[in-house]
């Protein structure tokens, strides 16, 4: 077991560093299909592992080897295999294996595929190591990789300014949550010394609510402290809003990229990193009312965005955001197998979305315009059908995997006796409406719009080769199937995460005495939404209102401008550039930098030189006379010191 374990870990990393060494020497296919060959064997050895920890109560941890050790503490690379973190396991390599697999014909033309599928190697063993780390520091390992691999892959492109502009923007937002996650784990070693999850778990219960901690004369409260950090971490790697500007940005690397980023790796390690860290958010209730509140907002700010853009891929980016409002939301009310329940379901349908888009654009020569698109139904047939069924899954559709898991959010918040419920609850209601109206309104420009392609795109439009296709119908069958099959390890009686996850708050039995009446208000928000969508997009007469709606109009600027978020951190950045820049400059660089630095230690070795050299006047009984006193100088001195020991 032990073995299996470490295998299903390294094989990544063994194929990143296979490749990367001797890439050259295999050639670009051969290392491709080395890379999904240990990724395959890697999926089926964590199935196996599913199959014996998905019972209640059972789970492996293992010590791999000590890292490093300081005194009586010793950091270990402690793997822990319980029921949440096989599940995530068997996500993450799912959702890999297809991106491996569809990027063997989405990237066949492209000169560094090699080096390429080595960046996805090496991101999904970081990923992997995050799942299973049972230490902080082992945890913070894989959570700084994810980053670094971001930006590598985002950037793969290089020579494209944008790319690399948005990697940069995505790795300095990252860099606020790492630093802040730091301070967290040092906060932690410092007032419990440890940083073994299982055993600050244990040791939680025990700490004083009382203990505080001294910031500039101002007594603070440890563990909201600790909290506030680790809040922080989550809100950027998650892109919560204030945060989230990255993610949209991030759509500038491959399309694969984008479905492994959205899907199953880094922008859901901030859920995941709560539901890690649960047993500590149980003692920060302020916290968990952040997450509830920010997530409400973030799922209802990400659908108005959406509904107003026009580049596929940030659509879909968008609906990512507000995906995950909904997961930290669940979070939030203590209900951490729901959020991950949401979570599961959610990585395999926007996979499903992220790979049909990338499907549609390679077709259209790489375009992304939904303006540039249209007619497209009878020509790419196989990805309309999986797309739509990626749209109705987000959408919420009944018996797919988006209806079990998020309907079941919203009947959480319909049960709970928060006092700011009702508000987030229309918060959701509406996030509802508006994922039905920007997912038909992305399916309509596709699909059903008048043709408004290029002419050299529609001579050479075709669907997408035989093993792209069979990958997306592949990501379809769990995108119908995942909801209802899991329901019972999530919903029902938790009983398989007993161990792992805490559930509190609401008892799973209230919901089935919810009227139904509330229980088909998401189901009847969507088929609004698709309704009004049908109504603006498609019928005539209401083509002149929403050309208005959609093209000059205030609320359209504020929507297409992203809430202005952007403009208001270039503003900040070009302030402390323009001005606060210049005054620091001259007042730290070209003042007390320079005044104690180069031209201070010239100033002071030119003095000193002056002074040696006034006693070189060439007259020995001068010599003698400065000798002689530096001597008595000298032994008065040791006899002082000995005076006063």
């Amino acid at each position: 077991m032990a073995l299996h374990t470490s295998f299903v870990l390294f094989l990544p990393f063994f194929t990143f560093v296979l490749i990367s060494g001797f890439g050259f020497w295999f050639g670009r296919q051969f290392s491709c299909r080395l890379a999904i060959v240990n990724l395959a064997l890697a999926w089926f050895l964590t199935v196996e592992m599913l199959w014996y920890t998905c019972f209640p109560g059972a789970m492996a941890t293992f010590e791999v080897a000590t890292w490093f050790s300081i005194g009586l503490s010793s950091i270990t690379w402690t793997l822990s295999f319980t029921a949440l973190n096989t599940f995530m396991l068997c996500t993450v390599l799912s959702i890999s294996l297809a991106v491996h697999t569809y990027s063997l014909i989405y990237m066949q033309n492209d000169p560094f595929i090699a080096r390429f599928f080595s960046y996805l190697s090496l991101f999904t063993f970081f990923m992997l190591l995050f799942v299973v780390a049972n230490d902080l520091l082992v945890l913070f390992l894989g959570w700084e990789g994810i980053g670094l691999c971001s930006y590598l892959l985002i950037s793969f492109w290089y020579t494209r300014v944008a790319a690399h502009q948005s990697a940069l923007k995505a790795l300095l937002i990252n860099r606020i949550g790492d630093f802040f996650l730091l301070i967290g784990i040092c906060l932690i070693v410092k007032f419990f010394h440890i940083t073994h999850l299982d055993l600050l778990s244990a040791l939680l219960p025990y700490f004083s609510l009382a203990t505080t901690l001294l910031i500039f004369n101002f007594s603070v409260a440890t563990l909201p402290l600790i909290g506030f950090c680790l809040m922080i971490a989550v809100v950027s790697k998650s892109a919560q809003l204030g945060l989230h500007t990255w993610l949209p940005d991030a759509m500038e690397g491959p399309t694969p990229v984008s479905a492994l980023i959205h899907a199953a790796t880094m922008v859901t390690a901030g859920i995941l990193l709560v539901i890690k860290l649960s047993f500590f958010f149980e003692m920060t209730p302020i916290i968990l009312q952040f997450f509830y509140f920010l997530g409400g907002i973030t799922a209802l700010s990400g659908g108005l965005i959406g509904l107003f853009q026009y580049d596929i891929k940030k659509i879909i980016a968008y609906s990512t955001c507000s995906q995950l409002g909904y997961m930290l939301l669940a979070c939030g009310l203590s209900q951490y197998s729901i959020g991950f329940y949401h979570l599961v379901n959610h990585a395999f349908f926007k996979a499903l979305l992220f790979l049909t888009a990338g499907s549609i654009i390679h077709a259209l020569q790489g375009e992304q315009d939904l303006r540039r698109m249209g007619g497209l139904l009878h020509s790419l047939p196989v990805s309309y059908f999986v797309y739509l069924i990626g749209t109705l899954a987000l959408c919420g559709f009944p018996f797919l995997a988006g209806f079990y898991s998020k309907d079941l959010i919203i009947q959480v918040l319909t049960a709970s006796a928060w006092t700011s419920a009702y508000f987030i609850w229309w918060c959701l209601l509406f996030a509802t409406f508006l994922t039905a109206l920007y997912s038909f309104r992305s399916l309509y420009y596709i699909f059903f719009a008048f043709i408004n392609s290029y002419r050299r795109s529609l001579f050479s439009l075709q669907e997408s080769p035989t093993l792209l296709l069979l990958v997306l119908v592949g990501l379809a069958v769990p995108s119908c199937v995942v909801g209802y099959s899991l329901q019972s390890f999530f919903k029902d009686s938790s009983l398989f995460f007993l161990d792992t996850i805490p559930t509190g708050g609401i008892h799973f039995l209230f919901l089935e005495y919810l009227p139904l009446s509330l229980k088909l208000l998401p189901f009847l928000c969507s088929f609004l939404g698709f309704s009004l969508g049908y109504s603006l997009f498609s019928v005539e007469f209401s083509m002149s209102l929403t050309s208005w709606l959609f093209s000059s109009s205030p609320l359209t600027r504020f929507f297409t401008f992203r809430l202005y978020i952007d403009t208001l951190y270039n503003c900040i950045a070009h302030w402390c550039l323009t001005f606060a820049g210049p005054v620091l400059y001259e007042l730290f660089d070209k003042g007390v930098l320079e005044y104690f630095g180069p031209f201070g230690l010239e100033r002071l070795l030119s003095w000193f030189a002056l002074a040696v050299d006034r006693f070189h006047n060439f007259h020995l009984f001068y010599y003698q006379l400065v000798f002689l006193y530096f001597f008595f100088v000298a032994q008065f001195l040791g006899e002082l010191l000995w005076y006063l020991k």
